[in-house]
C-alpha cells in the first residue's frame, strides 16, 4: 500500500512540476506570441494603409499629369482642325496658307509645323526648312502612318498619330483631321488631310514631366504599338522595369490612348522592418504610442503633399513659365470678371497691347539667352508700373497686355500709357549689353471700344499694328476708323482671292522704245482688276490691302505666268526682233525664294526665252534684299533672266548694288517730269545716266509724256523710254497695232492715252 501510495505521490508531483512548467514557459510564449501577433498585424495593416496612401499619392499626381498631357496636345492639335475647317470652308483651297499657318503657330504655340496633304499626298508643308523629305509622302497607302491617317478618314474626326520616326528625322507626333468636301450630289467626297506636326522632343520638353523627375517620381509614358499591340515606350525610363508600386493613368486623346506610368524613384522608409517591427511589438506604452501616432498622421500629410502639388501645377497651368506673369488663358479670364464688374455698375477700364519693337533682332543677334532675360526685365517693368488691382501679362512671344481697371477719361489712360512707354524703352543692361528696347502700344477702352474678350483684344492688336505703322515707339488708341479700315482691307484680300480665282484680273502693256534702233524693244506687263461693274481698279488700290500677306506672291506668279505665255504667242505672230517682257516685283516676292521657283517653271512651261524676261525691282526692296533672295536671284541671272531697278532716284540702292545681274536701272516718273524745268533734276539724271554706263548698265526712263522729255534723255544718252507720249497701257489685242503705229509713224503719231 505505500509503495502504491508512494508511486501515486511522485506522479502527482510530476504532474504539478510540468503544470508549473507549462505554466512557466508557456505563459512568457503565449505573451510573446501575442505581441508578436499583436505587432505583425499592426505592421500588416500599416503596410497594407500605407501602400495605399502611396498608390493614392501616385494615382492622383498621374491623373493631373495626364489631364495636363491632353489639355497641352489638345491645344496643339487644334491647329489641324482649324486648318480643315479653313479647307472645307474654302472648298479646299487656302490663299495665303503660310501666312494662316504663321499666325495659328504663333497664336497657339508649340507646333513644328502645318501640313496639307490633298488626296493624302504630303503637298504643303510651313515652315518647311528641314522637312522637305516629306514632301509627296503619301500618308495613306505608307505601312507605318496609313493605320492612323484610316482611322481618322474612317472616324473622320481629328486623330492623333504617333509618336513614329519621321523620314527627315527626329520623332514626332500628328493631329490629322480629315477634310471632307461636298460633291454637289447631296454627298461629299475624300478631300485630303490637314495636319500639325509637333517634334516629340520639343513637346516633351513644355510638359511638366520633367518636375517629377525633380520631385522624386519615375515615369514612363508608353503607347500600344498599332501595328503590333506591343507595348512602346517613348519617354520617361526606356530600358528597365519600374520598382513596385506603379500606377496607370490613361491619357486620352482623339482616336488614341497613351498611358503614364508613374512610381517613387526612392522607395521612402515608412516604419520598422518586420524583425524589428516584432521587437518594438514588446515594448509596450512608449512605442505602440509612437507608432498609433505616425499611423494616424500619415493620411493627413499625404494629403497635404498631394494638396501642395495640385496648387503648383495649377500655378503652372496659369502662369507664363519664363516671366511668371499671368498667361493668355488667366488673363482672359480676368478681363471677363473685369467685364461683369463694369456691366453691375462699375468704373470702365482700359486694355493696353504692348509688342516690342525690333526683339527679334535682339534674338537673333544676341542669342535666345539675352532674350530671355530680356522678356524677364520687360516683365518686371511692368509690373512695377501698375497697381496691385491691375493686370500685367504674356500672351505670347513679345506681345504683352495690360489691364488698368477704374480708369475712365482717355486722357488718364494716355497719361499712364505714356510713362508705361517711358518705362520700357530705358536701357536695359544685360551683361556687357546696354538693350534699348522700344515698344509700340494699342490701347483700347470698355466700355467705349466694346465689352467681349476677344473684341477688345483685336481691338488692342488693331490699335499696336497701327503704331507699329506710325513708327514703332508710339501710343496708337483704338478707333471705329481703325476697324474700318481694316475691314476695307479684308474685304479687299478676300475679293482679290476670289478674282485670282475667276477672271477678274488681267493685264496690259505698256511698250518700251528704243533710242538705238527706233524700234519697240520690249513690254511692261501691268495688272488691273475689274471690279463692281465695269470699274477697272489701278494696282495703287489694291496692292497695299496684300502686301504684307503671301496673296502678293500668288499675284505675282500669275502675272508672271500669263504674261510670258501671252507675249510668246504674239511673238509667234509678228515679224523681226522677239519682244521682251519685264514684270515688276513686290518686297515681299522679292523675298520669297517660292516666286523665283515659279518664274522658271513659267519659262520652262511656255517656251519663253529667259533673255527675254526681266524682272524690275523696287530701288528700296534692293537695297533692303535678304541673302536668301540674293541667291534665288542670282540663279535667275545664271539662267539668263534680267534685272531692273524701278523707281531709281527715289531709293537707297548704293554702288555695291549696281552689279550683276542688273541690266538696267529705270528712271522714277517724278524725275522725269521735272527733267526740262529743273535745273537740279536734270543734273542728278545726267551723273545717274553717265554712272550707270559706266557700270555697264543700261537706263530706261519712265513717265515720259512730252517731246521735250524725249529730246532731253536722248541728248542725254538714255537708252530706252516708255510713257504716253508712245502710249498707254493696252490690252494684249491691241498691243501689236500699237506696236506699229510707233514704229510706222513715230513717237509723235500717238497722243497720249489714260485708258487702262
Amino acid at each position: 500500500m505505500l509503495a502504491i501510495k508512494a508511486r501515486f505521490d511522485r506522479t502527482a508531483r510530476d504532474a504539478r512540476h510540468s503544470r508549473g512548467r507549462l505554466r512557466l514557459h508557456g505563459i512568457p510564449i503565449l505573451i510573446f506570441a501575442a505581441v508578436v501577433a499583436i505587432g505583425y498585424a499592426v505592421q500588416q495593416i500599416r503596410d497594407s494603409n500605407w501602400d495605399l496612401e502611396r498608390r493614392q499619392q501616385l494615382d492622383d499626381v498621374a491623373k493631373v499629369h495626364a489631364i495636363l498631357l491632353q489639355r497641352q496636345l489638345a491645344k496643339h492639335t487644334l491647329a489641324a482642325h482649324l486648318l480643315g475647317h479653313q479647307l472645307r470652308e474654302h472648298n479646299g483651297e487656302i490663299a495665303d496658307f503660310e501666312a494662316y499657318a504663321d499666325r495659328l503657330i504663333a497664336e497657339i504655340g508649340g507646333i513644328t509645323n502645318l501640313q496639307l496633304a490633298p488626296g493624302g499626298v504630303i503637298s504643303r508643308i510651313h515652315p518647311l526648312p528641314g522637312h522637305e523629305a516629306a514632301l509627296g509622302y503619301d500618308i495613306v497607302t505608307n505601312q507605318y502612318l496609313r493605320r492612323g491617317s484610316m482611322k481618322a478618314i474612317e472616324s473622320r474626326t481629328l486623330t492623333v498619330v504617333g509618336p513614329i520616326p519621321l523620314i527627315q528625322g527626329g520623332v514626332g507626333i500628328f493631329g490629322r483631321y480629315p477634310v471632307f468636301l461636298p460633291d454637289g450630289q447631296g454627298g461629299d467626297r475624300f478631300w485630303g488631310l490637314a495636319s500639325v506636326l509637333i517634334m516629340l522632343e520639343e513637346f516633351l520638353a513644355s510638359t511638366q514631366l520633367g518636375l517629377l523627375t525633380e520631385q522624386g517620381y519615375h515615369y514612363r509614358l508608353w503607347r500600344l504599338a498599332p501595328e503590333t499591340g506591343e507595348k512602346s515606350v517613348f519617354a520617361g525610363v526606356l530600358d528597365e522595369e519600374l520598382p513596385p508600386p506603379v500606377v496607370t493613368a490613361t491619357v486620352d486623346l482623339p482616336n488614341e490612348q497613351w498611358f503614364l506610368d508613374l512610381t517613387f524613384a526612392t522607395p521612402e522608409a515608412h516604419g520598422p522592418g518586420y524583425f524589428t517591427g516584432l521587437a518594438i511589438s514588446g515594448l509596450v506604452g512608449t512605442v505602440l504610442a509612437w507608432i498609433a501616432y505616425l499611423y494616424l498622421r500619415l493620411p493627413e500629410r499625404l494629403r497635404e503633399q498631394v494638396a501642395g502639388q495640385t496648387r503648383q501645377l495649377e500655378a503652372m497651368a496659369f502662369h507664363d513659365e519664363l516671366t511668371g506673369l499671368p498667361n493668355r488663358k488667366l488673363f482672359i479670364d480676368r478681363l471677363t470678371q473685369a467685364i461683369h464688374r463694369q456691366r453691375r455698375g462699375g468704373q470702365g477700364f482700359a486694355l493696353i497691347y504692348v509688342d516690342l519693337d525690333m526683339f527679334k533682332a535682339v534674338n537673333d543677334s544676341l542669342g535666345h539667352s539675352v532674350g530671355d532675360r530680356l522678356l524677364i526685365t520687360i516683365a518686371e517693368r511692368l509690373t512695377a508700373s501698375i497697381r496691385k488691382s491691375d493686370t500685367a501679362a504674356r500672351i505670347g512671344g513679345d506681345e504683352f497686355t495690360v489691364l488698368l481697371m477704374d480708369i475712365q477719361p482717355p486722357a488718364d489712360v494716355a497719361q499712364l500709357a505714356a510713362n508705361l512707354l517711358d518705362t520700357l524703352r530705358a536701357p536695359i543692361q544685360i551683361d556687357d549689353h546696354s538693350i534699348q528696347c522700344t515698344a509700340s502700344l494699342g490701347v483700347t477702352l470698355c466700355p467705349d471700344d466694346g465689352d467681349d474678350p476677344e473684341q477688345l483684344l483685336n481691338n488692342g492688336d488693331l490699335a499696336m499694328y497701327r503704331a507699329k505703322q506710325l513708327g514703332k515707339n508710339t501710343i496708337q488708341f483704338f478707333s471705329t476708323a481703325l476697324h474700318r479700315e481694316a475691314e476695307r482691307r479684308r474685304a479687299q484680300y478676300h475679293g482679290l482671292v476670289a478674282a485670282l480665282a475667276g477672271e477678274a484680273l488681267f493685264l496690259v502693256y505698256q511698250p518700251v522704245f528704243s533710242f538705238a534702233s527706233g524700234k519697240v524693244v520690249s513690254v511692261e506687263a501691268l495688272l488691273r482688276w475689274r471690279r463692281d461693274g465695269d470699274r477697272v481698279a489701278m494696282p495703287a488700290e489694291f496692292i497695299p490691302a496684300i502686301a504684307d500677306t503671301n496673296l502678293i506672291t500668288q499675284i505675282g506668279q500669275y502675272v508672271v505666268r500669263h504674261a510670258v505665255e501671252d507675249i510668246t504667242a504674239l511673238n509667234r505672230e509678228r515679224p523681226g526682233e522677239p519682244l521682251g517682257l519685264s514684270v515688276n516685283l513686290s518686297s515681299r516676292e522679292f523675298n520669297h525664294p517660292d516666286f523665283f521657283a515659279a518664274v522658271r517653271t513659267a519659262l520652262a512651261e511656255s517656251g519663253f526665252s529667259p533673255a527675254l524676261l526681266t524682272l524690275e525691282i523696287p530701288e528700296a526692296a534692293f537695297s533692303d534684299r535678304l541673302a536668301g533672295s540674293r541667291i534665288g536671284l542670282d540663279a535667275l541671272g545664271q539662267a539668263g533672266v534680267g534685272l531692273h531697278i524701278d523707281h531709281f532716284g527715289t531709293g537707297h540702292a548704293s554702288l555695291r548694288d549696281l552689279r550683276h545681274p542688273v541690266l538696267a536701272v529705270k528712271i522714277d516718273a517724278t524725275l522725269v517730269a521735272g527733267l526740262t524745268s529743273d535745273r537740279d533734276i536734270f543734273r542728278l539724271s545726267a551723273a545717274a545716266i553717265a554712272m550707270s554706263h559706266l557700270l555697264g548698265i543700261q537706263v530706261v526712263a519712265n513717265g515720259v509724256e512730252t517731246p521735250a522729255q524725249l529730246e532731253t534723255l536722248e541728248a542725254l544718252g538714255c537708252d530706252m523710254a516708255q510713257g504716253y507720249l508712245f502710249g498707254g497701257p493696252v490690252p494684249l489685242k491691241e498691243l501689236a497695232a500699237l506696236i506699229r503705229r510707233i514704229e510706222d509713224q513715230g513717237v509723235d503719231a500717238p497722243q497720249p492715252s489714260r485708258r487702262a
